[in-house]
């Protein structure tokens, strides 16, 4: 579930969409009327839902999640016709092609590409204070480092994918991979050893 209001979330997708009723809504998720009964008692929306409606109508998920930005911004189709966002794989996934993600229940989507942004499931605790296990962190795939923001390192000695997130610091003579966790200790960045993927831009959170 997300924090996201179901009056709110129902009033954005009635303005954007043909649906104008709750059993339209219904229909279009393919639930049955208790379960929009009980997100609307819950007052609280499932992750699902809204990437259902954004991929089905084009519509961008913040927007739906917040009411802020431009409802059509920042989502582009595929030749597949997905609307999302990719997710890249987590640390250890052998499946460079395609992956499943989780709040999708199985749908397939393509790697990034080119410049555009992706979902990154977080599954450390390395960055607790700022990002927790389970949060999807959304990753513009810039490749400049600027001390002070987060970023999704791959390293490059390990055969399968590795993937970590750290903050860029400035030690003595030379840059350094910082934990927001205290317990984990400064890593100096080489580019020899870690490449960068991308700028956390962004984060969705289950509560």
């Amino acid at each position: 579930m997300t924090d996201l209001d179901f009056n709110q979330f129902f009033e954005r997708i009635t303005k954007l969409t043909p649906i104008k009723k709750q059993i339209q809504l219904a229909n279009e998720l393919g639930v049955g009327r208790a379960a929009i009964s009980i997100a609307k008692q819950k007052n609280s929306v499932p992750y699902k839902w809204v990437i259902h409606i954004a991929e089905k109508y084009n519509l961008n998920p913040t927007y739906l999640i917040t009411g802020k930005g431009d409802p059509y911004s920042g989502i582009q189709a595929s030749p597949k016709r997905v609307y999302l966002l990719p997710l890249c794989p987590n640390n250890g996934d052998k499946d460079t092609g395609k992956i499943s993600v989780d709040f999708s229940e199985g749908v397939e989507i393509s790697l990034p590409q080119g410049n555009e942004k992706f979902y990154f499931k977080l599954m450390e605790n390395s960055m607790v204070s700022t990002f927790y296990p389970g949060d999807i962190l959304i990753v513009d795939k810039s490749k400049k480092i600027k001390v002070g923001d987060v970023f999704v390192f791959k390293v490059l000695e390990c055969k399968d994918p590795l993937l970590f997130v750290r903050r860029i610091g400035l030690g003595e003579s030379n840059l350094l991979l910082l934990a927001d966790n205290a317990t984990y200790p400064p890593i100096p960045y080489n580019e020899n050893r870690f490449e960068v993927i991308g700028r956390v831009v962004g984060l969705f959170r289950t509560i």
